[in-house]
C-alpha cells in the first residue's frame, strides 16, 4: 500500500509547464502598482527591462550621464512638456535584455550617436542580441 501511495504522490509533483519566471512575485506587484493592475505580463517585463538598462547605463546617479542623453533627457521632461518626451521606453527595454552591462552600454552609445527611429532602434537591437 505504502509503495502505490508513493507512486501517486510523485505523480502530482509534476514540474511546472512554460517559461520560468522573469520577475518574481513581490516585484511584480510594484510594477504593476505602477503600471496599472490591468497590465499584461509583456509590460510588467517590458518594465523590468527598462529599470534594469536605466541602472545599467547610470542613469539614476548624479551626475547625469551626458552620453546616454538621447535616450532619455530629464531637461525635456521637467519643462512640463508629455511624461514622454525625451524618454525611449520602448529602446531602452530592448537594450535591458542585454545580460552583460558593458555590452548594454556600449550598444546605447552607438545607439545615441545613430539616433534611428524607435522601430529601426529596435531591429537592430535584436539582430546583435539574438545573432541574426
Amino acid at each position: 500500500m505504502s509503495a502505490g501511495l508513493s507512486e501517486n504522490f510523485s505523480e502530482n509533483q509534476k514540474p511546472k509547464r512554460g517559461r520560468p519566471r522573469l520577475v518574481n512575485s513581490k516585484l511584480e506587484d510594484v510594477y504593476r502598482s505602477d503600471c496599472g493592475s490591468f497590465t499584461s505580463a509583456r509590460t510588467v517585463q517590458n518594465t523590468h527591462y527598462r529599470i534594469r538598462a536605466l541602472t545599467a547605463l547610470g542613469l539614476f546617479s548624479e551626475p547625469f550621464p551626458e552620453a546616454f542623453r538621447w535616450l532619455c533627457d530629464p531637461s525635456k521632461q521637467m519643462k512640463g512638456q508629455s511624461a514622454r518626451q525625451g524618454f525611449r521606453r520602448t529602446i531602452l527595454s530592448e537594450l535591458g535584455r542585454f545580460a552583460d552591462d558593458e555590452v548594454l552600454r556600449a550598444y546605447a552609445e552607438l545607439i545615441c550617436t545613430l539616433k534611428p527611429k524607435t522601430q529601426d532602434a529596435i531591429q537592430m537591437l535584436r539582430r546583435w542580441r539574438v545573432g541574426d
